[in-house]
This record gives structure tokens, sequence and C-alpha cells, in this order.
């Protein structure tokens, strides 16, 4: 975990290492105060050394709080835009993410909490990294030198309890971590069960299956609630042991220093230094503690997250499709098997030449929707190839890049509706408009502007028209082949015969595959595949 949260510092290094280092300088600016009062005070005590420590106490004090303000100012919010940066991060690696059932089974609400969870660890460790890290690393440092220098003695038992602390924290962080993994998928179950739930609201609420899903839920948090307490009895047995670890070299130490002092061989000014110094080591040791704890949990979701979204370098994924050159593009021996099931289809060899309008049509259940995803690059055959101008392609290749495929699952963001029609490309609103009066979607603009929200999944449209819509924003993608999935499955006929005729215009030299049943599709088709 440390070595990814270092590794991806990306645009925040220079700040992150200067935060640091100021965190370094603050600890010991910190620690240096009751140093310099047990060195003015250890002899004769004079006017001039009371007035010294005073203003170097001061300077100190003063100096503090200017490094202070500067990691509370700068490092603490770079929690939250380093956080952020990594959550972004991720989430553009959910580009290279199979949709192929076969091979990703992993439910968003898993895939969720792993990402909460590890932003969540790099939220903490960059506030520990502020404050903690450096005060420890610091205060250690330099308690262990002043110990040496009055006794030998206290500091081999200080260095040896350090050393059983720092181990004892590690071995007992890692059978920690293995409740922590237990812990997150259990509640990733019970976030995958409620945002199912939620998203099919109104689906419970017609069939009155509120108390069902109710049921559901409380026996998954039931479980949940159940390893967390395993998890705090481990968690409260480890910070028990610690702390007697670290009371043993507290009592040591200070039953060495009282005989000292007793026998005339300490100065009473050691105490000065050995009472604060040792319980803000002990504080900022703590800290350490938990902060190895929170790396090696954060280091199994990290694995399982860079697993399931198969995350293999920084670079991210191209997203921009580039213009190629081909004429052909079909299938050979092609067959695909589903998972967990006996099923397989089989599909004909197939040839499309650039440009053709060619319509698909078969009985239900006979594979149209998964050959148009295996031909999309979403899905991976059992067996046979896809063909590029004869040669077959993997799954990376870039023709995939130019392919739009719209579904009969017909998705839209919690965004505008020019931000739904566009994704990001600058479209004149003249064209916008145009193209909604061609789908015959005129209306919507009466009583929703283009800036207007569409509501969450597009709920405040009708299905017919999101399925318009959706088909708009494949025609402003301006991709080379364009692949939908019965695109007028929800229309009535007047209105179809809008879509058909505006899909015949703005594709005319476009390569298009259409699954459809109806006739009407069938006269702008020039080949014909059936299943």
């Amino acid at each position: 975990m440390l070595r990814f949260l270092i590794k991806n510092l990306g645009p925040f290094k220079f700040r992150f290492w200067v935060i640091f280092t100021i965190s370094l300088i603050n600890s010991a600016a910190i620690f240096a105060v009751p140093f310099v009062l047990s060195e003015k005070f250890s002899g004769e005590v004079s006017k001039s050394s009371s007035n010294s420590a005073i203003i170097i106490v001061s300077v100190i004090f003063i100096l503090s709080i200017i490094l202070e303000w500067f990691i509370r100012r700068w490092g603490e919010s770079l929690r939250y835009s380093y956080s952020n940066y990594i959550k972004l991060k991720f989430f553009e690696s959910l580009e290279g993410m199979s949709l192929d059932p076969n091979k990703n089974q992993v439910h968003t609400g898993y895939l969720l909490s792993l990402i909460s969870k590890v932003s969540d660890s790099v939220f903490s460790t960059l506030s520990l990294f502020c404050w903690a890290i450096p005060g420890t690393i610091t205060t250690t440092v330099i308690f262990l030198y002043l110990i040496i220098s009055q006794s030998i003695l206290i500091a081999l038992v200080n260095i040896a309890v350090i050393s059983i602390f720092m181990f004892t924290s590690i071995a007992l962080s890692r059978r920690l971590s293995v409740k922590f993994k237990d812990l997150n998928e259990s509640q990733a179950e019970l976030n995958e069960q409620l945002i199912d739930f939620m998203n099919n609201s109104g689906t419970l609420k017609l069939l009155h299956a509120f108390k069902f899903s109710r049921d559901k839920l409380e026996n998954k948090a039931s479980k949940v609630n159940s390893k967390a307490q395993d998890l705090q009895n481990l968690h409260s047995n480890r910070w028990a042991l610690l702390h007697l670890i670290y009371g043993f070299s507290f009592l040591s130490t200070l039953y060495i220093l009282v005989s000292k002092i007793s026998t005339g061989d300490l100065p009473v000014a050691t105490m000065i230094i050995f009472i604060p110094t040792f319980s803000y080591v002990k504080s900022n040791l703590e800290s350490t503690s938990e902060t190895i704890m929170n790396f090696i949990e954060a280091g199994a979701y990290l694995k399982t997250l860079n697993g399931t979204l198969n995350i293999d370098s920084s670079t991210g994924v191209e997203t921009t499709s580039k213009p190629i050159s081909w004429h052909t593009l079909g299938f050979k021996n092609l067959a695909y098997k589903y998972n967990n099931t006996n099923k397989k289809v089989r599909f004909q060899d197939f040839t499309i030449n650039r440009g053709d309008k060619v319509m698909i049509s078969g009985k239900s259940g006979r594979g149209k929707s998964t050959l148009i995803n295996i031909l999309a690059g979403y899905l991976e055959p059992s067996s046979g190839e896809v063909l590029l101008d004869g040669k077959g392609i993997q799954s990376d290749n870039s023709i995939f890049q130019n392919i739009s495929l719209v579904t009969q699952d017909t998705e839209l963001f919690n965004l505008s509706l020019e931000d739904n029609l566009c994704l990001g490309k600058t479209i004149e609103k003249s064209r916008l408009i145009q193209l909604l009066n061609d789908a015959g979607l005129g209306d919507i603009l009466k009583n929703h502007t283009l800036s207007g929200i569409s509501g969450e999944k597009g709920n405040k449209f009708s299905v017919g028209q999101k399925q318009r819509i959706n088909i708009l924003r494949t025609l402003i993608s301006d991709k080379e082949i364009v692949i939908l999935d019965e695109p007028t499955s929800n229309l009535d006929t007047k209105t179809e015969q809008k879509v058909i005729n505006l899909i015949e215009k703005e594709l005319k030299d476009k390569t298009t595959i259409i699954v459809s049943h109806r006739k009407e599709i069938s006269k702008i088709c020039n080949k014909y595949y059936t299943l």
C-alpha cells in the first residue's frame, strides 16, 4: 500500500514531500522544548539563563505555529485532493474491465466498496503522513539519543521494547487484515443488495415487496454486525497487549530513572525530559501502529481491486478512437458458451462489407444480442474468430474503438439533456434541436430545456424517449460502425418511421448492423442474417 501511495502521487509529489519535510521539522521543534528547559535548568539557574530559555521556547513556539499553519492549510487539503485523484484513477480503469459475464461477475456495489476502502485508507494515511509518522520518526530518534546520553541501560530497554511493540503490532495487524477483508466482503454483499433494491424501488412498490427486501437486508446486516464484533474483539485485545508492552517500558524506565536520581547519578531535570517526551513518543507510536494496520488492510483491498480491474500500469486506457483503413468485417466458426450452463450458440460464417446495412433477425434466445456484443468487442467467443479484412483480431484491436453499440437497456445519466446527447463533444444547439425534431422528440423541449437535468437513469423521460435519445447520442458520436439492438421496439408506427428515416439519413455513409424483426427496418438494409 505504501508503494502504491508513493508511486501514484502524480501531480501531488512535490507538495507531498514538502509537507512531510515540514512535519519532520515541526515535530523536532515541539520536541526541543523539554530538552531546552532541561539544559537551561539542569545546573544553577540565573536570570539570564531563564530569559534565554523563555526566548528560545517562544521562538520555537512561534515557529511551530507557522509550520502547523502550513501543514493544516496545504497538507490536510492534500488528503481530499489525492483521495479524489485515486478514485478517478480507479474510475478510469473501469474502461479496461471486461463486460463478459463469463469473466466478470463483480457487482458494482462490491467495486464501490473496494474503491471506497482504498481511497479512505489513502485519506487517513496522508493525514498520518502530515502528523503522526514524521512525529514518530523525529521524536523516537531524539528520545533515544537523549536517553543514551543519560543511561545506556535505559536506552537498551526502550530500544528492545519499541522493537517488540512494532513487531507485535505488525503481526497482530496481519491477523486483523484477514478479519477486515472478511468484514468488507460481507459489507459489500449488503451494499450490493441495497443498491440493487434502491435501483428497483419502483418495482418493489408495485409488487408490495418492501417487507421481503427489508428481511433480506436485515439478514445480511446481521452477518455484517457479527463479523464486526469479531473484528473488534481482536482489535481490543491487540490494543490491550500493545499498551501492556508500552506500560512495561514506561514503568521500567521510570524505576531506573528514580533509582539513579536518588543516588545522585542523574539530575532531577532528566525527569523534565522523560515524562512529556515519553508520552509524546507513545502517542506517535500508537498512531504509527494504526497506520501499519491500515496499510496491511488497504493492501489486501488494493490487491483484490487490481485483480478485478486488471490494472497492470498507471497509464490508463486509450479512449480516443482513430480512423482505420478496412474493407470487410466478418466472423468464422464463431461460437459462445454461456457460463455455468450447457448452453452454447454457434453462428454461421458471415462477411460485412464497409458501408453495408445489415439486418439480423431470429427467434428469441438464438443469440442475436450475444453476436452483436462479440462484434462490438464486449464478449469474447468460446471458439472461432472475428475477422477484419480476412484476418483474426483480438478484443484490444483499435477497430472496436470505432464501433458504437446501442443496446435495449437504455441508460441516461443524471446530467443535462445536452450532456447526455453530446457526452463531451461540442455540437451546435441548432444541430441538437434538429436531431430531436427528426427523432420525434421536439415536444420534449416544451417542458425540458437542453440544460435541464434528466434525472436518475433519465427518469424524467419515457422508455421510448430514452430509447431515441440513446440512438441520437450514438449518431452524434460519429463512429464508423453503428450497431443497433431493436432500435424501434418501444415505438409506435408513426414514431418508428421517423426513427428509420433518421437512421437512413444520418448513417448513409456508415456501416450499420441492426437487430430487428420489423419489416420497415428491412427496407433500408442490403444484407440479412438470420439466426
